[in-house]
């Protein structure tokens, strides 16, 4: 049996050679990747983990920018009322797009002059 991590690998290296593609799917069927592997990929596909690889940047399943943080730590932020909370963070990025609409206040110290005139205006700030 495989574990998650080795599946994960496995995928990985797969995916680097496109015609490989009904390999990496026998993989997924072949039953000796422990169950508990496949419910794990399963659910970072549904928090859009596949979505964030394809873009290079953190997004949840809604394609919305997301902070790299664990999603259990997203999920109890999403389950508290931050709209009280003022957020100081050092480097801006999703996570301040993130913040932006959950909390009273987001002061963040940013270096990269490009981030601010780029990245930041373009969403909207």
């Amino acid at each position: 049996m495989i574990g998650i991590r080795q599946l994960l690998r496995n995928l990985k290296t797969l995916w680097g050679n496109r015609g490989s593609i009904t390999t990496a799917i026998n993989v997924l069927l072949n039953d000796k990747v422990e169950i508990s592997s496949l419910k794990a990929v399963r659910r970072l596909v549904a928090r859009g983990h596949s979505l964030s690889a394809k873009s290079g940047k953190p997004v949840n399943e809604s394609n919305e920018p997301i902070p790299w943080y664990t999603y259990p730590l997203i999920d109890y932020i999403n389950d508290c009322n931050t709209h009280s909370w003022n957020i100081i963070e050092f480097g801006s990025g999703q996570s301040t797009l993130f913040w932006a609409s959950r909390a009273n206040k987001v002061i963040s110290y940013e270096n990269s002059k490009d981030w601010i005139e780029g990245s930041l205006k373009n969403s909207g700030f």
